[in-house]
This record gives structure tokens, sequence and C-alpha cells, in this order.
């Protein structure tokens, strides 16, 4: 084997890592003052429902909202404040069977917005 052979057959794990395309999603979080089931005290919570995409930055709010009042019907006794609806963009990438998941904490791309039930 010659030099040149060996240092092609060499490769980064950091360039690896860039050849896999990631999916940008929306994260959907809520958080509430409440009594959940089969609990007795009143609680500050915060729960994360699932995913949806992100497509640039387009949501239908409707949904969103009635996702969270599905759950919150099946999993609250009784809400005792405002819900705060957080939708966190976060980039969402899989190679080699680890999933890993970028979220930054203060980008523009999040949202939030309240609902009363």
């Amino acid at each position: 084997m010659t030099l040149a052979t060996i240092n092609t057959s060499i490769v980064s794990p950091i360039s690896d890592l860039r050849e896999f395309p990631t999916v940008e999603k929306f994260k959907i979080s809520i958080q509430l003052i409440g009594i959940k089931k089969r609990c007795r005290k009143n609680e500050r919570h915060m729960f994360q429902l699932g995913s949806i995409e992100y497509n640039s930055g387009k949501y239908n709010k409707e949904s969103v909202i009635s996702l969270v009042r599905a759950f919150i019907d099946t999993n609250m006794k009784d809400v005792n404040s405002i819900v705060r609806i957080h939708l966190d963009h976060v980039k969402i990438s899989s190679e080699r069977g680890f999933t890993s998941t970028l979220w930054e904490p203060f980008s523009d791309k999040n949202v939030r917005f309240d609902i009363t039930l």
C-alpha cells in the first residue's frame, strides 16, 4: 500500500455527520398550573406533546389548540391557569441508529402563545 491509498481510506467522523440530512420541526410543549388525574395537589406542570413539521415557520394554530385541549381533557382533573403553548424550533438528525435533536432556546423561530379553557 502506498501512502496515498492509506490517506484516502481514512474518513473523518465530523465529515460523516455533515452528510446526513436534518429535518426541521416544531416541538409542542405546554405549561400550566393544575391538578393531574390521580393526584390531589395543585402544581405547575410542563408537558411535551410531540412535534409537527416546521414548514418555514407556518403552522395550523387551530389544530395545535385542538391537540392541546384533547391532551388536557385526558390527563388533567383541573386547570387553574392559562395554558401557555410552546412551539420550539428543533433540528432532528438520524444517523447510524442514533437520533440527535438540536434546540436553540433563544431562537427567533420559537413561538409562544396562551389559550384559556
